[in-house]
């Protein structure tokens, strides 16, 4: 579990500082294409980190 929450804060910094360096250079986001695929990707890691902890959750119980 760690490993993957490693892996999904270095994502979604990866996000962030193309996010800055795009708007630094005034260019949309929406319309960027390495944003986009960059933002769905953490979207999928966000996506099962939620799945993966509800799972637990239920094997708790």
């Amino acid at each position: 579990m760690n490993e993957f929450l490693r892996e999904l804060e270095e994502e979604r910094r990866k996000l962030n500082t193309l996010g800055e360096q795009l708007i630094k250079q005034s260019i949309s986001l929406s319309g960027h294409q390495a944003f986009q695929e960059q933002s769905q990707k953490v979207d999928q890691l966000v996506a099962c980190y939620h799945h993966m902890k509800a799972k637990q959750k239920q094997q708790v119980r």
